[in-house]
């Protein structure tokens, strides 16, 4: 019985027999199955300015879940990069009502996620997300997401959402197969930094650090700032928060790519690297077990 066992934790102050740790290499990235899977990448494991990527599947649906399938952060340089504003308090209305009222929170909202959205509505509320593929070696990492199941609307044959580390910057590479136009498409990334926008670059800088995103596609892609504030006083007013974005009016039918190159410091002077469908990346690099939902 663990509450029984609990009031015995007080002795082990008295018989606690310290251990020398356990000696070996910690792995730099690691996959963590289950109903909320999560994918962990980093380019070292006792470097403290290090690049850490964490990014999640899941289901919408589980208890306490946010809106955010395909959500992600990012800590390099010893700064955090992008945020995940976290939850709000328990006291704001519809916090504990049905779910669509919750999902209209700002917080629990796929709005205010790192994550992709289509004309401004939440994923499916029923939507799930599994990792397709993962892959650790010395010199990258990388993980595939599949968000198909991801949103109602628009229909789609198949969204993926991909992650290739290549232990300095990080390549971001959605691909969608729409079965109907979309329209009002964000790629956005919630940040703390100061934000300097110059069409498909921006340069986030906090703490004599920068971070630089580039928009590798489409071709004419642009950033653009969106705030993050929420619409209702009661809720968590977000400061300092704002979302970098690239903002697709409207895409047809069919097969597109969004990609976005988050560079720390230096790393931004370096080409960008070539870009291979994602289901080729599944193809040689597959979860095998990977649940069915």
């Amino acid at each position: 019985d663990p509450i029984s066992l609990a009031r015995l934790q007080a002795l082990s102050i008295a018989w606690f027999t310290p251990q020398q740790p356990r000696k070996g290499t910690r792995p730099r990235d690691a996959f963590f199955k289950g109903p909320v899977p999560i994918v962990a990448m980093r380019s070292s494991a006792d470097d403290p300015n290090a690049t850490h990527l964490f990014c999640k599947g899941g289901d919408n649906a589980a208890s306490h879940g946010h809106v955010d399938l395909g959500s992600f952060e990012l800590i390099a340089d010893g700064v955090k990069w992008v945020h995940d504003l976290g939850m709000d308090s328990y006291s704001v209305p519809g916090y504990f009502g049905k779910p669509e009222e919750r999902a209209s929170i700002h917080r629990i909202s796929t709005r205010s996620h790192n994550t992709l959205t289509f004309g401004n509505a939440n994923q499916s509320l029923k939507g799930t997300a599994n990792v397709i593929a993962f892959s650790s070696a010395p010199t990258f990492s990388l993980a595939v997401m599949d968000l198909s199941k991801a949103y109602a609307a628009p229909k789609m044959k198949s969204a993926l959402r991909g992650f290739l580390f290549d232990r300095k910057r990080v390549l971001m590479q959605d691909e969608l197969d729409l079965d109907e136009p979309a329209v009002h498409i964000r790629w956005g990334v919630v940040t703390m930094a100061d934000a300097r926008l110059n069409g498909n670059e921006a340069v986030l800088s906090s703490e004599g650090k920068t971070l630089t995103l580039k928009v590798l596609s489409p071709a004419d892609a642009t950033f653009t700032a969106v705030s993050m504030k929420p619409p209702t006083a009661e809720e968590n007013p977000n400061e300092g928060a704002k979302m970098i974005a690239v903002e697709i009016p409207k895409l047809p039918r069919g097969n597109h790519r969004i990609a976005v190159m988050l560079s720390p410091g230096d790393s931004a002077a370096l080409p960008a690297p070539t870009m291979k469908p994602l289901a080729e990346w599944a193809r040689i690099y597959p979860v095998k077990d990977a649940a069915k939902r």
